[in-house]
């Protein structure tokens, strides 16, 4: 993540832009979420089962500037005229993910390290957009400071240790899913992802 972080700061992308995301759960989501979150940009979590269309007008509203997007989604039939048509650079992640504009491309050859810039605890950090049922999706805000609250308060809550393991079974564009994973990450516990819901695997 503090590589992710990196390559954005070398392309330019400023305090307060957006980094959209549009993918089911992978290591690459932690990955890339936490390096919007560590350069001081503001993630955008999709939810990826919503249409074409939809995810267009969330991604144009929030005024992204980046979108990392599922390699396997990318090539599905529905996606090859939608995505470019967004107008945005986009970064392939996941699995099948290769070759030129993909997640590990964009990490090779940066420093590991925590980059080094002060980050306002009530500055933007991410965007949760809504379902949207009655109209159009409205995006929730929240700074580093209310994501932390929710991630410590979700630790505590559930008096999370090193030793834990926990199940990501729901997708990680959903804020439930997202600050427990995050819980479970700060306090040191492992986390078993799943990228979609298989009853026999998660059994």
């Amino acid at each position: 993540s503090n590589r992710f972080a990196h390559y954005l700061l070398a392309r330019g992308l400023q305090a307060g832009d957006k980094g959209a995301m549009l993918s089911p759960n992978s290591m690459d989501v932690v990955v890339a979420a936490f390096g919007i979150l560590k350069a001081g940009r503001v993630w955008v979590p999709v939810n990826a089962l919503l249409s074409p269309t939809e995810i267009a007008y969330i991604v144009q509203h929030a005024e992204a500037r980046l979108l990392v997007v599922d390699a396997q989604l990318a090539a599905h039939p529905a996606w090859s005229a939608a995505l470019p048509a967004m107008g945005m650079p986009l970064v392939r992640c996941g699995p099948g993910a290769e070759g030129a504009g993909t997640l590990a491309q964009a990490l090779a050859g940066q420093p590991a390290g925590l980059p080094a810039l002060e980050i306002d605890e009530h500055a933007l950090a991410l965007i949760m957009y809504t379902s949207g049922t009655t109209g159009h999706p409205k995006g929730a805000m929240h700074s580093h400071r209310s994501v932390l609250s929710a991630v410590m308060s979700n630790a505590v809550t559930v008096s999370i240790v090193p030793q834990d393991v926990l199940s990501a079974i729901l997708p990680l564009f959903h804020c439930a899913q997202f600050s427990m994973a995050a819980a479970g990450l700060a306090c040191g516990a492992a986390i078993s992802l799943s990228r979609g819901f298989d009853p026999g695997t998660v059994l």
